[in-house]
């Protein structure tokens, strides 16, 4: 008798498991034959693209204002001063070097900050 139950107990599990999936999220899609059905919405991670675009302009601004803000050879002096041996700050140096784009910004901020 507990064989015969089996498939009946694999409908069951896969009717709840689908009624939870579409409690999360649904869409509605008409089939062929004009019959609409509810599918559970598929949740995919996404890549934050537009997060990382930000950050990397925010970064390149503030940048361009600090450089800007300090010049250009006091900015230098103080990448100078934070090569240390220290993993973060070496990382950190690299990251606010100075380069093309971030000395383009300056000389767009330069005139509005004095």
């Amino acid at each position: 008798m507990a064989q015969a139950n089996t498939p009946f107990e694999k409908r069951t599990k896969k009717i709840v498991r689908k009624h939870e999936q579409l409690a999360k999220g649904s869409v509605k899609r008409m089939r062929s034959d004009g019959l609409i059905v509810e599918q559970p919405r598929v949740f995919r991670m996404r890549f934050p693209a537009r997060g990382l675009a930000l950050s990397i302009f925010l970064v390149f601004l503030v940048k361009g204002f600090l450089i800007a803000a300090i010049g250009e050879t006091a900015y230098a002096q103080h990448l100078a001063s934070v090569d240390t041996d220290r993993i973060f700050d070496r990382a950190a140096g690299w990251l606010l070097q100075m380069d093309a784009v971030s000395v383009f910004i300056a000389d767009l901020i330069a005139p509005l900050i004095q």
